[in-house]
């Protein structure tokens, strides 16, 4: 049979595409074309390199700078941090790697009989809880089934984050919240993932890194942790983070000098003393390990006019050091209880 010229192929499909806006014939020929066996492979390889381009090119784009998603630890501020939020993140990545965003949806419930499963037990749960609400026996609404081991690890993890808030939620409030939990779970974990890739394509796309690293550091997070987390690609090095802290630590240092400067703060000091022990005692290190500090703390005053805090003057007028002060009687704590005398309540209640 004489084959026939690739240029009568492509009138077929430009023609089945033209019939049908659907492309449901151009659907139907790629299937037949991935089924037949002298075609499979090379439609397979195609299929996989337009897919890996697609990706590819997702990846790329998203992890330029005009997406938002780089941060610079040497040069980090608070202003920063605080507009770090995961529902922007997941918008912007969801928006501009749509087919990436779908391919991790998928893969994170790649086994449709698990899925089914982890379903049907978490409906099993929520009628328990709706039993327990009606004041029912849970066990008469669930039917006696065998509970494996993936069913237990799923409600170890469900009662670390509980569902119900308040005891007055109705069964619809529930099934809400166990769904929206699900969702911003299922989010996380696509966020974790497109950043570990994001910043294996471009260095600098480290928002999620970056967030990580400070928290990190604000555990006191011993520094293997640390490295171990930046290897697997969920932080930034233990460097970045240092230069992170010391960014944030001198623009604290210039809000503190401001705020100083206003003449409306209030300092408080105290002794702080640590006993620096010594897993193994030298004669290097000596005996004394108690370290004194003193540390200060600063109070910025709101909702305070500078007038009130203009009364130098009449302190010093009434500052028992001053030799030209009238002497005035000092008060005893006696006067100072007598100034507010308890009145009893006409309910009969104690303040």
């Amino acid at each position: 049979m004489t084959s026939l010229p690739s240029e009568s192929l492509f009138d077929i499909i430009h023609q089945a595409i033209e019939v049908d806006s659907d492309a449901n014939q151009v659907r139907d020929l790629l299937d037949a074309l991935l089924a037949h066996p002298s075609t499979h492979r090379k439609t397979s390889e195609w299929a996989r390199a337009t897919t890996m381009k697609t990706y590819t090119s997702e990846v790329a784009l998203l992890s330029c700078q005009d997406r938002g998603l780089h941060y610079m630890a040497g040069g980090i501020s608070e202003e920063k941090l605080r507009s770090f939020d995961i529902n922007d993140i997941s918008q912007t990545m969801s928006a501009h790697a749509p087919c990436m965003w779908d391919l991790i949806d998928n893969l994170l419930v790649a086994d449709p009989e698990l899925k089914m499963r982890r379903e049907k037990w978490r409906g099993q749960k929520l009628q328990r809880k709706r039993a327990a609400k009606a004041g029912k026996d849970s066990t008469s609404t669930v039917a006696n089934e065998e509970i494996g081991p993936e069913e237990r690890s799923w409600d170890f993890l469900d009662q670390n984050v509980p569902i119900v808030d308040q005891e007055d939620d109705t069964p619809e409030d529930i099934v809400d919240q166990d769904e929206q939990r699900e969702m911003s779970l299922k989010t996380i974990k696509k966020i974790v993932c497109m950043s570990v890739l994001l910043q294996s394509t471009n260095m600098r796309c480290n928002a999620l890194q970056t967030i990580v690293g400070v928290f990190l550091q604000s555990c006191n997070t011993p520094e293997t942790v640390r490295e171990f987390l930046a290897h697997a690609g969920l932080s930034v090095s233990a460097s970045s983070i240092n230069n992170a802290i010391s960014s944030l630590s001198k623009e604290s240092e210039n809000q503190i000098r401001k705020t100083g400067q206003t003449l409306m703060a209030a300092y408080a000091y105290d002794n702080l003393d640590i006993d620096l022990k010594h897993s193994v005692p030298t004669l290097e290190k000596g005996q004394e390990t108690l370290v004194h500090l003193t540390t200060g703390t600063m109070l910025p005053l709101h909702d305070v006019p500078p007038d009130a805090l203009n009364c130098s003057d009449e302190m010093w007028e009434k500052s028992e050091f001053n030799p030209d002060a009238p002497r005035v009687p000092p008060v005893t704590m006696k006067q100072l209880t007598e100034l507010y005398p308890e009145v009893t309540h006409p309910s009969g209640l104690r303040p």
